[in-house]
């Protein structure tokens, strides 16, 4: 059992790690549209502002967007340790049900669904039941044409939590 953990919790940290570096090159690669983005003069005042004043509050912005990127991608899967997903995701992938079929391994279907309900950064937790609230069990069936037929629509995600799924 304990060997069974510590293989999971090996594969779960080099995940966060690959994450964590992947994120770092997307936002190095993205800094240019970033600076761009903030760029924009958002003050309420038609005050002219100077050019340091609006450089400064530019690099501010990115500095806010890059570290709460960064806090996104340190605190990515946490749910992957939780009671929930934990064993049954270890069983699955290195228990004595490693090389089953998904369907047949019911224990690893309910810690996907959580999983997909608790994180952000998968398009599922953005379908929801039309008229259902934030908290209620979210609908998973297989196509988006599936979704839409059973009276799902699928939430706004915010840029972080896109930018996040790209990462992952």
């Amino acid at each position: 059992m304990c060997l069974l953990a510590a293989r999971y919790l090996a594969r779960v940290c080099w995940h966060k790690l690959l994450i964590l570096l992947f994120g770092v090159y997307v936002l190095l690669r993205l800094r240019r549209d970033l600076s761009l983005m903030m760029n924009t003069n958002t003050r309420a005042s038609n005050r002219p502002t100077t050019t340091s004043t609006s450089i400064s509050s530019s690099l501010y912005s990115v500095v806010v967007v890059v570290v709460t990127f960064l806090k996104r991608l340190l605190v990515h899967d946490r749910s992957k340790f939780s009671r929930a997903e934990f064993w049954p995701y270890a069983h699955h992938f290195f228990g004595s049900r490693v090389g089953s079929r998904h369907d047949d391994d019911h224990a690893f279907n309910i810690a996907v669904d959580h999983h997909m309900q608790c994180n952000d950064h998968h398009a599922e937790y953005w379908w929801r039941r039309s008229g259902s609230q934030q908290g209620e069990k979210r609908l998973f069936p297989t196509t988006a044409e599936e979704k839409l037929r059973r009276g799902a629509t699928a939430a706004k995600a915010p840029p972080l939590a896109l930018l996040e799924m790209i990462v992952d």
